[in-house]
């Protein structure tokens, strides 16, 4: 498993693992994927044989006066985890352009888990489908979304 949290916004896997080629481009490519929101709280990647996986926990300060999360907490997950897998799997970066959240359910136990593929992939943008599942909570998914995502050319 790959985990890294808070302020730093390289991505490692342990030296056990060995790096892979998604992680290479992902590493590459990680200052495009920086989100000075995300850097400040607990998150880990999950080599999960997805294109990517990103979990953070739940705190108090991320819950709404209902004492579930924010919505704006599981869309900044979502766009998190849907630009890495667009990163990963084209190698290239880019920029979020849209993203669409159906929130389907509460998340209250956490952690909250973000499972992106990406889709689909044309010369100037990518298509990832990104599923949040609330971890805690017998993996009972939060909320399904799509991230597109403009995607930079190579002399860029």
């Amino acid at each position: 498993m790959a985990a890294r949290s808070g302020s730093s916004i390289a991505i490692s896997r342990s030296v056990e693992a060995g790096a892979t080629r998604k992680t290479a481009a992902v590493d590459r490519l990680q200052p495009s994927l920086g989100n000075a929101y995300f850097n400040q709280l607990s998150y880990r990647f999950i080599d999960s044989g997805a294109d990517a996986t990103v979990e953070i926990d739940i705190t108090d300060d991320l819950r709404g006066p209902t004492g579930a999360v924010h919505a704006g907490i599981t869309l900044l997950l979502a766009d998190v985890a849907g630009s890495m897998a667009i990163a990963a799997r084209t190698e290239r970066a880019g920029a979020t352009s849209s993203v669409s959240v159906h929130c389907l359910a509460a998340a209250r136990v956490g952690p909250l888990r973000a499972t992106a593929t990406m889709l689909r992939a044309s010369k100037n943008s990518a298509l990832a489908e990104v599923r949040v599942v609330d971890a805690g909570n017998n993996d009972r998914l939060v909320a399904v979304a799509h991230v597109t995502g403009g995607l930079f050319s190579a002399d860029s």
